[in-house]
């Protein structure tokens, strides 16, 4: 699984240097500063933006860049596709709704990401049950999922240590 990621990241990257190397691409992207402002349950910090669950993921990609790796599956819940937007640090995961498509979850891989109660990629399993309690919805040995009503946040640990957390919809 790992070594796939490794694959996927080292992929994407040849194809941006590739591209900015012709020439052809620009980033005009303008991030908007959100320093100050307080993450929730259902929001990352990615690259200075605020990206929340249920946000249009065109929206996302004004704020964060196009991706070069979309992946797509018939969605078994809504009519048309899941999908999955693969950037270096995330992955953000989308359901449709008409000719749209919405954030359903987004899985991080990066201490730069931030989240709402300051759990990081690299952090110890003590610091997850320290910041969000010793009661969580989910735990294993290398998982950790806490909920409330709408969201849950999860933490997949690798030798003790958090190396992927994902914040999700939860589905009724």
């Amino acid at each position: 699984m790992r070594l796939k990621k490794l694959a996927a990241v080292l992929m994407a990257v040849t194809m941006v240097m590739t591209i900015q190397a012709c020439g052809k691409s620009e980033n005009t992207t303008q991030k908007q500063n959100t320093e100050n402002v307080k993450l929730d349950a259902k929001s990352a910090r990615i690259d200075g933006s605020i990206i929340k669950i249920d946000d249009n993921i065109k929206d996302v990609m004004k704020k964060i860049g196009e991706t070069q790796d979309v992946e797509q599956a018939k969605s078994c819940l809504y009519n048309g596709y899941d999908k999955a937007y693969k950037y270096d640090d995330c992955t953000i995961r989308t359901y449709p709704d008409g000719d749209d498509d919405y954030v359903n979850s987004i899985e991080i891989y990066s201490s730069e990401i931030g989240i709402e109660k300051a759990v990081h990629v690299g952090d110890t399993i003590e610091t997850v049950k320290k910041v969000y309690g010793d009661n969580p919805a989910f735990d294993t040995d290398t998982y950790s999922a806490y909920e409330d009503e709408e969201y849950g946040v999860a933490f997949y640990y690798e030798n003790e240590k958090v190396n992927e957390i994902e914040i999700y919809k939860i589905e009724k």
